[in-house]
């Protein structure tokens, strides 16, 4: 699960590369989740087709209060963007980044823990 915001930079950084990985891994079971309104679908919309991302599932936070939509996906995250969680099939442990996530470190995660060969 990726979470990113139109206004983030390296958030749109990571979205290329994630696309490119995607291409390359198209059984990839990823969900993108965007802090942005609602009210900015449009522009959601259009950022993902520009990386060919809307294929895979996309949220979008809805109009509750930010602090509260953050605090029940994870109470140690405080809005810092990007920010990614690594789930495995095996158990109910995700392990948290915040940053730029690095293909490397993502194919390693997934020869680990998945059944996807990338």
């Amino acid at each position: 699960m990726v979470m990113w915001s139109l206004d983030c930079p390296p958030c749109i950084k990571e979205l290329n590369s994630l696309s490119l990985l995607y291409k390359e891994n198209p059984n990839l079971n990823m969900v993108l989740v965007s802090t942005d309104s609602p009210a900015r679908s449009d522009e959601i919309n259009k950022l993902l087709s520009r990386f060919d991302l809307l294929k895979i599932d996309n949220r979008v936070f809805s109009t509750e209060p930010i602090q509260r939509l953050r605090y029940s996906i994870d109470p140690q995250w405080y809005g810092e963007l990007p920010r990614s969680y690594f789930h495995d099939n095996h158990s109910t442990i995700r392990n948290a980044v915040t940053g730029i996530l690095n293909t490397d470190r993502i194919l390693s995660w997934l020869k680990k823990n998945t059944e996807v060969t990338p």
